[in-house]
């Protein structure tokens, strides 16, 4: 609106809605910079922490009695095996 209404008066007050105008365009830009970084990181986390839920679902580790089970399978098909 300043620059629209107010930018042709002079030499002087043009040439400084011009740097108002400017000054406002670098503002607003940064601001949109860093707003969208921070979007960017929120969904950055977001994604990592489901990530890290699925694999865990994924990955669960065994109990010492499957481990003594699963032990005790192979040590069986051994025994039958050598027999």
């Amino acid at each position: 609106m300043y620059v629209n209404n107010f930018a042709n008066y002079s030499a002087i007050y043009g040439s400084i809605g011009a740097v108002i105008a400017l000054m406002f365009w670098l503002y607003l830009t940064g601001i949109i910079l860093v707003l969208g970084g921070e979007i960017n990181d929120i969904l950055y986390r977001y994604y990592e922490a489901s990530k890290s839920k699925h694999d865990e679902v994924k990955i669960a580790p065994k109990t010492d009695e499957a481990i003594l089970d699963d032990k005790f399978n192979e040590l069986k098909e051994t025994l039958i095996d050598s027999n």
